[in-house]
């Protein structure tokens, strides 16, 4: 039997979750363009992104930084996820490498 580490996992959970929204936004941009409304879907986001040493740092920084509330929508010991009061996300994770150690890996996106 085969096992997959939690920090893989969360890639693979990360990647699943990226893929799934970029189907879901394309189909809707798909169904925009059969209706006869000129609703526009914009899809182009910057994503800023720093490393911490708690995860406390790390979301007092996202709060100070993009001066929103955040609406926490997973509260985890090593991950807290979320959106900005605008409707981007943001996430905190405990991150661990051979290299760097353990660390709070964050990041938000912004339009």
């Amino acid at each position: 039997m085969a096992y997959i580490s939690m920090d893989k996992m969360g890639a693979v959970i990360a990647i699943s979750i990226s893929l799934i929204f970029v189907l879901f936004l394309a189909d809707a941009v798909r169904g925009e363009k059969n209706k006869s409304s000129n609703k526009i879907i914009s899809i182009n986001s910057t994503v800023v992104a720093a490393e911490f040493k708690t995860l406390q740092e790390c979301l007092d920084a996202i709060k100070k930084n993009t001066a929103s509330p955040l609406k926490i929508i997973t509260d985890k010991p090593s991950q807290v996820s979320g959106f900005l009061s605008n409707g981007q996300h943001f996430a905190c994770m405990e991150k661990a490498t051979d290299a760097k150690g353990t660390f709070i890996d964050g990041w938000y996106t912004v339009k």
